[in-house]
């Protein structure tokens, strides 16, 4: 019974997984946040495949022992993808939420992501074999702190983005269960199971971004984002990325002494580039008013 409901369960998880990577990159529109979701969400489950796949196989035939080799080199290719998934994932919360966090902060955050990748690397880690239960503490202490920051972050960040308001909490259930699995089932292997909470976690993360790609863009009647006439919707101050409304754009625009692109497309709708400054609004205006 174990075996049929893990392999649906987890056969349901991956082919998700690929589903909204691959939504996102089709609705996402080009914009930079959803294209870091698109990846992160893709890259997630393409490490899980290479764990997940082998496991299914192994509890449909001849036993977890038997496929031993194969679950180990898929633990490694996860732990290394889950890494790079939530190293997206702090791009993406940096990007959608517009924040700019202070430069010792990118530092530690990269710092703790290869002395993750090295860690998990070190041949100590035998995992082909079973692999030391010190050395999964140890692997397991920098991914920690990087979840620990992306919570903090996600806590802050998106407590008034309608759409990841609650990330933070899925993310702390995700460690919670990842981390009794993975210090756990060592000692009580039902403790195992504790990986399908875990995973469920993450899918509703996948529902959030799916609901964000499609609704998050609509804007009610009469607000900026129906009348900007700015293609540019990767910006990040893109009314279409945002519930901010033209505020951002204008204050971008101010303080570097140029005018918003939807003025110079009512001018010279066929500008594509060069310089947005006030003179070459004003030299736009003019020329319109001669070409009259």
């Amino acid at each position: 019974m174990q075996a049929i409901m893990e392999t649906i369960f987890e056969t349901g998880y991956l082919l998700f997984a690929v589903f909204c990577g691959i939504f996102l990159l089709i609705r996402g529109k080009g914009r930079a946040e959803n294209v870091l979701l698109a990846l992160a969400i893709l890259l997630l489950g393409l490490g899980d495949a290479f764990h997940l796949i082998p496991r299914m196989i192994a509890l449909n035939t001849n036993g977890l022992e038997a496929h031993a080799a194969a679950l180990g080199v898929g633990k490694l290719v996860t732990s290394v993808t889950m890494t790079f998934f939530y190293l997206l994932m702090y791009v993406f919360l940096i990007v959608r939420e517009r924040k700019t966090p202070p430069m010792w902060l990118h530092v530690l955050y990269g710092a703790l992501l290869v002395v993750r990748i090295v860690l998990v690397a070190l041949p100590q880690n035998k995992w082909l074999e079973s692999s030391p239960y010190i050395w999964n503490v140890l692997r397991n202490i920098p991914f920690v702190l990087m979840g620990v920051i992306f919570i903090v972050m996600s806590f802050f960040y998106c407590r008034k983005d309608r759409y990841f308001k609650w990330m933070w909490l899925l993310v702390i259930l995700s460690f919670v269960f990842y981390l009794i699995t993975a210090l756990g089932a060592t000692f009580v292997p039902i403790l195992g199971l504790m990986m399908l909470p875990k995973t469920i976690c993450y899918m509703v993360i996948f529902v959030f971004a799916l609901r964000a790609c499609l609704y998050g863009a609509e804007t009610e009647k009469g607000n900026s984002a129906s009348f900007c006439t700015c293609t540019d919707h990767t910006c990040p101050l893109h009314p279409t990325n945002h519930d901010k409304g033209c505020a951002p754009c204008i204050a971008k625009n101010l303080k570097e002494k140029e005018i918003p692109s939807c003025f110079f497309h009512e001018v010279a709708p066929d500008k594509k580039e060069g310089t947005y400054l006030f003179e070459d609004f004003a030299r736009a205006v003019m020329d319109k008013k001669e070409q009259e």
